[in-house]
């Protein structure tokens, strides 16, 4: 019988139940602390009147109220929705109608206005307990997670993901760094579908999660303290242009972390990897990719200075085809659009059935997620990723659909016409006023 997260954790809560689990600004819990602290929320949930296979929203930023609440979701036997608890109320509303969340759950004593966007509403803290644990059954094809990416008709779009994807890709994790886990540095956000596959990367090797503070200056103060070898840490994951901004504030040698660092979420400079192991930092640098339609990742591969930069190869349970607008299969060297095929592929998309038939292709060899990238496979396997077939871009490791961005400033009133791209790792817009404008004044 397949895993399911709640599997993966428990195992570990009892093999190690001792050993820390996480670190964050609101304190720290063991194994054993974490498991008891989601037994009693999942427990209030679940006399709260959730039934299984409902969506709880989770509005939290980094810290380790956030894992509890994720942990008690999945005891509940529901499905875990991350919100960003800062973002519009309108943002927020939309979420809950479209995934028909039963609850919310929020920071103990925080974000109490978010209790108006589901029917239940619990605050979570640290030191409520349960040794008991929730007699919910969840099978590996139920839905561990919805996740919103943005979308091209101005909504963003939620991907549907089962605990057997996101299982298979955190077990394939752990097969491809063969070093496990003692203590992982969190910086993505936890809206962030990265931070969802890098924290069970933790979790099942029985390591700590570390989070990063919720600020800018946090987050820079604990990747700093993490190279310089203050704290210690053994994994790590973060965007190139993080890493390399990161190298360049520091002064002094490169302590940390102490055996992988991954970077994702955008293209790999050569600079950065001459930069890597120029500072002869401990760390093997690793290169990943993976749309969020594919649970986080399906291809990984270690960078070395003077070798063409690829994403590596499929990872175990995972495939990568390139073809060509026929659908055929291009040779090695020849590019082409990238598919991805195996267990990590998401169910598709909430409530758009016909954007999943097109995004998701059915196959007689099986089931293949477009997209949109434009790459090529080396003879030895490795992926190289060149471009898009569309217009979407990167902004520090998200995904963005111009075109969702130009929906809403066109809805202003003053705003005639829209345009965005991004410059210098920012987003920026054009806009044409409906009516002249002053010097100086936008809409």
């Amino acid at each position: 019988m397949s895993p399911t997260l709640i599997d993966l954790f428990e195992q570990q809560a009892d093999r190690v139940p001792d050993a820390l689990a996480v670190i964050g600004e609101d304190g720290s819990l063991t194994y054993r602390e974490l498991d008891e602290a989601a037994n009693r929320t999942a427990l209030e949930l679940i006399e709260g009147g959730l039934t299984a296979g409902r969506s709880v929203l989770c509005g939290f930023q980094r810290g380790c109220a956030s894992l509890v609440a994720q942990l008690a979701v999945y005891k509940a036997g529901a499905v875990y929705v991350p919100i960003d608890p800062d973002a519009p109320w309108d943002r927020l509303r939309q979420s809950a109608a479209r995934t028909r969340a039963a609850a919310v759950l929020t920071a103990e004593h925080r974000y109490g206005n978010l209790a108006g966007v589901a029917p239940l509403h619990r605050g979570v803290g640290l030191t409520a307990r349960s040794a008991d644990r929730p007699h919910r059954s969840t099978t590996a094809e139920d839905t561990a997670y919805i996740v919103f990416t943005s979308g091209s008709t101005g909504e963003p779009k939620g991907v549907v993901v089962s605990h057997r994807a996101i299982v298979g890709t955190v077990l394939a994790r752990s097969r491809l760094y063969t070093e496990p886990v003692r203590r992982l540095l969190m910086i993505w956000q936890v809206t962030f579908d990265a931070a969802i596959g890098c924290t069970w990367w933790a979790l099942a090797d029985g390591g700590a999660v570390e989070f990063a503070p919720a600020s800018l200056d946090g987050i820079m103060a604990s990747v700093d303290a993490m190279l310089s070898g203050a704290i210690p840490i053994s994994h790590t994951a973060m965007t190139p242009s993080h890493y390399h901004s990161a190298l360049q504030r520091l002064d002094g040698p490169v302590r940390g972390p102490s055996a992988v660092l991954v970077v994702a979420g955008e293209p790999c400079p050569e600079q950065l990897v001459t930069d890597h192991f120029a500072a002869r930092s401990p760390a093997r640098l690793y290169n990943e990719y993976g749309p969020t339609e594919a649970a986080v990742w399906c291809t990984g591969g270690e960078l070395r200075p003077g070798e063409e930069i690829t994403v590596g190869p499929a990872v175990e349970g995972a495939g990568i085809l390139v073809l060509d607008p026929d659908g055929n299969e291009v040779g090695p060297g020849g590019r082409g659009e990238v598919f991805v095929t195996g267990v990590g592929l998401a169910d598709g998309y909430l409530g758009d059935p016909a954007q999943t038939a097109a995004r998701f292709v059915e196959h007689p060899a099986g089931r293949r997620y477009r997209t949109g990238d434009v790459g090529r496979l080396r003879p030895d396997g490795r992926l190289v990723v060149v471009g898009r077939t569309d217009h979407q871009i990167k902004v520090r490791g998200y995904r963005v659909e111009p075109g969702e961005v130009e929906t809403v400033l066109q809805s202003h009133p003053e705003v005639a016409q829209a345009v965005v791209t991004e410059r210098r790792g920012r987003l920026v817009a054009f806009v044409v006023p409906r009516e002249p404008v002053a010097s100086g004044r936008l809409p």
